[in-house]
């Protein structure tokens, strides 16, 4: 007995679906609400990639339409006071459409962008990246990182006030 041409198409798609590989995005996912906490510096964990604690698959979030790999930081006096890693579809911890977060619907994860607005005395980044642990923690000495986030910092206070 010859399958039919329609029929054996069929089991031929069929058979691809169930063994092609499956591919989703691979994202850190912790938060802190203490600086220097192991989510905002432990290079350590980061470094093992998908075998670190803090390693999920963005496939388990049946809610998201697209997946990205996040970084929300609130950041007062230099330092990250608030700091969260995840699988994220541009739903953030806040309302984007409100201001001052409406700039943050601009963000493009395929150019690994990050943008800042500052709320107050509070300076709020969120960068959005789509490639395998993009959303891990700079190994940059711990000073260095300081720094960098105090300037931040400022640029956005100067910024405000121009």
């Amino acid at each position: 007995m010859t399958p039919t041409q329609p029929a054996y198409l069929m089991r031929v798609v069929l058979f691809l679906l169930l063994v092609a590989p499956v591919t989703s995005l691979m994202c850190y996912s912790c938060q802190s609400s203490r600086p220097f906490s192991d989510c905002e510096s432990n290079v350590r964990e980061f470094r093992k990639g998908a075998n670190s604690k803090f390693a999920v698959n963005c496939s388990g979030y049946s809610n998201m339409q697209h997946d990205f790999c996040a970084i929300e930081t609130y950041m007062q006096n230099g330092n990250a006071n608030v700091i969260l890693r995840e699988c994220n579809d541009k739903t953030f911890s806040f309302s984007r459409f409100q201001p001052p977060y409406r700039k943050f619907k601009y963000l493009n994860p395929n150019n690994n962008t990050t943008m800042c607005t500052v709320v107050g005395s509070m300076a709020v980044c969120v960068t959005l990246c789509s490639t395998d642990m993009c959303n891990g923690p700079s190994s940059a000495p711990s000073s260095f990182r300081i720094s960098f986030s105090f300037l931040i910092y400022l640029l956005m206070i100067y910024i405000t006030f121009l």
